[in-house]
Protein backbone atom coordinates (compact mmCIF):
# COMPACT_ATOMS: atom_id res chain seq x y z
CA UNK A 1 0.00 0.00 0.00
CA UNK A 2 2.03 3.01 -1.02
CA UNK A 3 1.33 6.54 0.10
CA UNK A 4 -0.69 5.65 2.90
CA UNK A 5 -1.09 9.53 3.85
CA UNK A 6 -2.52 10.12 0.50
CA UNK A 7 -5.00 7.52 0.72
CA UNK A 8 -5.90 8.23 4.00
CA UNK A 9 -6.71 11.64 3.49
CA UNK A 10 -9.45 10.28 0.73
CA UNK A 11 -10.87 7.60 2.85
CA UNK A 12 -11.26 10.50 5.50
CA UNK A 13 -12.63 12.64 3.09
CA UNK A 14 -15.46 9.99 1.61
CA UNK A 15 -16.08 8.92 5.70
CA UNK A 16 -16.82 12.49 6.06
CA UNK A 17 -18.84 13.42 3.74
CA UNK A 18 -20.63 10.03 2.45
CA UNK A 19 -22.11 7.31 3.98
CA UNK A 20 -19.91 5.20 1.50
CA UNK A 21 -18.65 1.24 1.67
CA UNK A 22 -14.68 1.79 1.10
CA UNK A 23 -13.23 -1.25 -0.48
CA UNK A 24 -9.18 -2.03 -0.95
CA UNK A 25 -7.54 -3.68 -3.31
CA UNK A 26 -3.81 -4.23 -1.62
CA UNK A 27 -1.48 -6.65 -3.36
CA UNK A 28 -0.32 -6.66 0.17
CA UNK A 29 -1.36 -9.39 3.02
CA UNK A 30 -3.21 -7.83 6.09
CA UNK A 31 -1.14 -9.03 8.80
CA UNK A 32 1.89 -7.18 6.83
CA UNK A 33 -0.07 -3.77 6.65
CA UNK A 34 -0.88 -3.87 10.66
CA UNK A 35 3.01 -4.14 11.61
CA UNK A 36 3.33 -0.26 9.70
CA UNK A 37 1.32 2.17 11.33
CA UNK A 38 1.25 4.88 8.56
CA UNK A 39 -0.89 2.05 6.73
CA UNK A 40 -2.60 0.63 9.53
CA UNK A 41 -3.76 3.92 10.35
CA UNK A 42 -5.43 3.95 6.61
CA UNK A 43 -6.96 0.58 7.47
CA UNK A 44 -8.96 1.84 10.27
CA UNK A 45 -11.35 4.04 7.27
CA UNK A 46 -11.23 0.76 5.20
CA UNK A 47 -14.45 -1.66 5.31
CA UNK A 48 -13.51 -4.37 3.18
CA UNK A 49 -9.74 -4.80 2.10
CA UNK A 50 -9.18 -7.89 -0.58
CA UNK A 51 -5.65 -8.98 0.27
CA UNK A 52 -2.97 -10.75 -1.47
CA UNK A 53 -1.09 -10.40 -5.06
CA UNK A 54 -2.76 -11.83 -7.88
CA UNK A 55 -1.28 -15.04 -8.64
CA UNK A 56 -1.85 -16.53 -12.06
CA UNK A 57 -1.26 -20.16 -11.09
CA UNK A 58 -4.14 -19.42 -8.69
CA UNK A 59 -6.53 -17.97 -11.19
CA UNK A 60 -9.80 -18.73 -10.45
CA UNK A 61 -12.75 -17.26 -12.18
CA UNK A 62 -15.53 -18.20 -9.99
CA UNK A 63 -14.26 -16.22 -7.15
CA UNK A 64 -16.07 -13.21 -6.58
CA UNK A 65 -14.51 -9.93 -6.07
CA UNK A 66 -10.96 -11.60 -6.28
CA UNK A 67 -8.96 -12.95 -9.03
CA UNK A 68 -6.90 -15.94 -7.39
CA UNK A 69 -7.10 -18.11 -4.33
CA UNK A 70 -4.97 -16.70 -2.00
CA UNK A 71 -6.80 -13.53 -2.11
CA UNK A 72 -9.07 -13.06 1.11
CA UNK A 73 -12.05 -10.64 1.38
CA UNK A 74 -11.27 -9.13 4.97
CA UNK A 75 -13.98 -7.51 7.36
CA UNK A 76 -11.66 -5.14 8.16
CA UNK A 77 -13.48 -3.20 11.23
CA UNK A 78 -13.74 -6.43 12.99
CA UNK A 79 -10.41 -8.06 11.96
CA UNK A 80 -9.14 -4.63 14.12
CA UNK A 81 -10.93 -4.67 16.95
CA UNK A 82 -9.99 -8.32 17.11
CA UNK A 83 -6.47 -8.47 16.56
CA UNK A 84 -6.75 -11.53 13.74
CA UNK A 85 -7.95 -11.26 10.57
CA UNK A 86 -11.84 -12.08 10.03
CA UNK A 87 -13.40 -12.87 6.38
CA UNK A 88 -16.09 -10.64 5.72
CA UNK A 89 -19.96 -11.73 5.62
CA UNK A 90 -20.30 -8.97 3.31
CA UNK A 91 -20.40 -11.12 0.26
CA UNK A 92 -23.05 -12.23 0.50
CA UNK A 93 -25.03 -9.39 0.22
CA UNK A 94 -22.61 -7.76 -2.83
CA UNK A 95 -23.72 -10.83 -4.53
CA UNK A 96 -26.92 -11.39 -4.14
CA UNK A 97 -27.42 -7.25 -4.89
CA UNK A 98 -24.73 -7.44 -7.73
CA UNK A 99 -27.02 -6.20 -10.87
CA UNK A 100 -28.68 -3.35 -8.66
CA UNK A 101 -24.95 -2.15 -7.68
CA UNK A 102 -24.08 -2.08 -11.04
CA UNK A 103 -26.22 1.01 -11.29
CA UNK A 104 -24.99 2.86 -8.27
CA UNK A 105 -21.84 2.17 -8.07
CA UNK A 106 -19.52 5.00 -7.82
CA UNK A 107 -15.66 4.32 -8.62
CA UNK A 108 -12.91 6.19 -7.74
CA UNK A 109 -9.75 4.39 -9.56
CA UNK A 110 -6.12 5.08 -7.64
CA UNK A 111 -3.49 2.54 -6.61
CA UNK A 112 -4.40 0.85 -4.32
CA UNK A 113 -8.08 0.55 -5.98
CA UNK A 114 -10.97 1.84 -3.91
CA UNK A 115 -14.52 1.36 -4.68
CA UNK A 116 -17.31 2.74 -2.98
CA UNK A 117 -21.15 1.95 -3.18
CA UNK A 118 -24.30 3.65 -1.87
CA UNK A 119 -25.64 -0.14 -0.68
Amino acid sequence: MFQPEGFLALAKAIKAETKKTIWCYSGFVFENLCLNERQKALLQYVDVLVDGPYIEAQRDTDLIFRGSRNQRLIDVKRSLEEGRCRATLIIIRWTLAFDALRCKCQVVLLFPFFLYCDV
